[in-house]
């Protein structure tokens, strides 16, 4: 039960985080012409989605169809 909400947690962290982060690009406080700029805002969210494709690959994995 404490892991499935941790779960849901990260997913509101991950909504929160977006709407942050374009809300300060939309306003141009931060800049995206310099490319190390987009990687740190970009990047925990690419950490995020690539958590969870890994764990959903090993969960197929683990239930092979019948």
């Amino acid at each position: 039960m404490v892991f499935e909400a941790a779960g849901r947690l990260r997913y509101h962290a991950l909504w929160a985080y977006t709407i942050l982060a374009g809300v300060f690009v939309g306003l141009d406080k931060v800049p995206l012409d310099d490319f190390n700029a987009a990687v740190a805002i970009l990047a925990p969210i690419a950490i995020v989605i690539t958590a969870d494709i890994i764990k959903n690959r090993n969960k197929i994995s683990d239930n092979p169809p019948v």
